[in-house]
């Protein structure tokens, strides 16, 4: 799971070959490396998860919805996709301080992800 202004294309790339893995990156677009900026599923296993999200973006603006119900679901789902471990890159250049970026989040908005994370988890697998 990647949170972060910019998408993680060496991670899509070498996950998209991978068979058991999944990768979500949800990104702010247009920004470098101006890859990603295509919604939907790549990779050769159809395991790699490209959610853009439009400069100016706030967790209460889109960033929620697309994080809650595109990328969790994908990441993990009973009866679908069980993953062993989440690994996070958490990026905090969406923080909407961060003057070279343009999603706008608030500090507290990476604890709700963490939180969401959590839930999802809990309530799709049971812990």
């Amino acid at each position: 799971l990647d949170w972060d202004v910019h998408y993680g294309q060496g991670t899509a790339r070498i996950v998209g070959e991978m068979e058991g893995v999944r990768y979500a990156s949800l990104h702010q677009v247009p920004a470098f490396p101006y890859e990603g900026e295509d919604p939907g599923v790549s990779g050769s296993h159809h395991n790699v998860l490209s959610v853009p999200v439009q400069a100016g973006t706030t967790w209460d603006s889109g960033y929620s919805d697309a994080y809650e119900n595109v990328a969790l679901p994908f990441l993990s789902s009973a009866g679908e996709w069980v993953p062993d471990v989440v690994i996070v890159s958490a990026g905090y250049d969406g923080l909407e301080a961060d003057d070279l970026a343009s999603v706008s989040l608030a500090p507290a908005d990476y604890g709700m992800m963490v939180k969401k994370l959590h839930e999802h988890l809990e309530r799709e697998h049971g812990g």
